[in-house]
């Protein structure tokens, strides 16, 4: 299926059903889970099997209070995911619509993404969802392919940087759902 997109700040935002209700997130490789925040704006949205939770990551110190919701189903376009894993946060200070300018109600990672090959094509904005099974490698005229590695649910690629006389190799993660161009540590 071919899923049209907004980018947002460099970020690639699409429209997600989230059990009936179609809500805006970003599409981020950089994440296992799919989170969602900034429900302020959100008439009713169902969410089922809740349970309390604290997690950490989204940029704060420490634990977080969420929920996790599981057996949800998730649509992009044709593309669906079930039994899907929603976990909810509250915190203010991750609600970026405000400094996107643009209404993000959450991420969408790897645990819906895995089950698709997915090709961006970022003149055009749009992605293209294909099943593992069904998908046809064609040859890249004007590309390189470049293969990935994936790690607890993560893209790296392989890359050698050179920094005056030093060679150094390095696994760097495939992000697309962070508007930097690089970050080495």
């Amino acid at each position: 299926d071919r899923i049209p997109f907004e980018l947002v700040n460099n970020l690639v935002v699409i429209p997600v059903d989230v059990n009936g209700k179609e809500l805006s997130f970003i599409l981020d490789t950089g994440s296992r889970k799919t989170l969602l925040f900034s429900l302020t704006d959100i008439d009713s949205l169902e969410i089922n099997d809740v349970t309390p939770i604290k997690i950490m990551g989204l940029g704060s110190e420490g634990l977080i209070d969420a929920l996790r919701s599981e057996n949800n189903t998730l649509r992009i376009g044709k593309a669906k995911g079930t039994k899907q894993d929603l976990y909810i946060v509250f915190d203010k200070n991750v609600n970026i619509s405000p400094k996107m300018g643009y209404p993000i109600h959450g991420v969408i990672g790897f645990d819906f993404l895995r089950d698709f090959v997915i090709e961006i094509n970022y003149i055009n904005k749009h992605l293209t969802f294909t099943k593992i099974k069904e998908y046809k490698r064609r040859g890249c005229g004007r590309c390189e392919q470049i293969p990935l590695q994936f790690s607890n649910g993560r893209p790296y690629l392989s890359a050698e940087i050179a920094y005056g006389s030093n060679r150094q190799k390095l696994d760097l993660l495939l992000d697309i759902g962070s508007s930097d161009a690089l970050w080495l540590f």
